[in-house]
């Protein structure tokens, strides 16, 4: 996590809440492409027929919890066991799948307390 320093506050400000962050670890922006063994695989513009395309569809373990610290802490290891984890079709919304509260306003903001951006604390 990066951590910026504001003497002005006299506090670090986490990352997700520093405006000036706006890209970390990112790759650059680039156009939508499909690359193909030759030119004449690629006259067919199907994108499925290339040999580097590869579907990311399909189902994936998922493990939902109400707040960022009751979530396993080596998840990410090769290791880690999750054999107990429910599994969740992708593409999909993991409130409609059941987990969470499905949350959609097209009217201002919801919330008991004024949104206060870039600040996400309460």
């Amino acid at each position: 996590m990066f951590v910026y320093y504001n003497p002005l506050i006299s506090q670090q400000i986490p990352d997700w809440e520093n405006p000036k962050i706006i890209q970390q670890n990112k790759e650059l922006a680039h156009a939508t492409f499909i690359p193909f063994g030759s030119v004449k695989s690629a006259l067919y513009k199907d994108k499925k027929e290339s040999v580097y395309y590869q579907s990311l569809n399909g189902s994936r373990k998922f493990n939902w919890v109400k707040k960022p610290s009751d979530r396993p802490l080596d998840f990410f290891k090769d290791s880690y066991n999750v054999e107990n984890w429910k599994n969740i079709p992708v593409p999909s919304n993991w409130e409609i799948q059941g987990y969470g509260i499905p949350i959609y306003v097209n009217i201002p903001y919801e919330w008991t307390k004024k949104p206060n951006p870039p600040i996400i604390r309460t």
